[in-house]
């Protein structure tokens, strides 16, 4: 239905042959789907960009360098706990995003207790963000 209404809207006007635009929209399509679809947990389209960006990069350092990442080194500063908190929340171990719930259960820990712990991690990871840019600079 999109499909139909935005090609008679656009007739013309565009400068894009018909099947490019029917094959943008389709694309859309179907990755929106996944998107949506694809998790547990539905995460918005810019967090799963990102997510995916990170994996990315990930990979391909680990690639280049034959070694963890600096995101590891850099989440071995943290408690041990806050690791894992930080692990489980945003899927760094290839595994689905955890709301803080899922993680409480998992750790057998408070849903307050888990929101402390990654806002600590987070903190420190800041705070530690400027040091190691420094360390990257040099």
């Amino acid at each position: 239905m999109h499909l139909n209404a935005n090609v008679l809207r656009t007739k013309g006007r565009s400068g894009l042959d018909i099947a490019t635009y029917c094959y943008w929209w389709i694309r859309q399509g179907i990755t929106r789907a996944i998107a949506d679809k694809g998790r547990t947990i539905r995460l918005p389209i810019h967090i799963g960009d990102k997510l995916k960006k990170l994996r990315r990069v990930q990979r391909r350092l680990y690639q280049e360098l034959g070694r963890k990442s600096d995101l590891e080194r850099i989440l071995h500063l943290l408690h041990p706990r806050q690791q894992q908190v930080i692990r489980l929340r945003y899927g760094l171990d290839g595994g689905d995003v955890m709301t803080l719930t899922q993680i409480a259960k998992t750790l057998d820990l408070s849903r307050e207790r888990v929101r402390q712990l990654e806002r600590e991690a987070l903190v420190g990871l800041r705070n530690l963000g400027s040091q190691f840019q420094a360390y990257l600079a040099s």
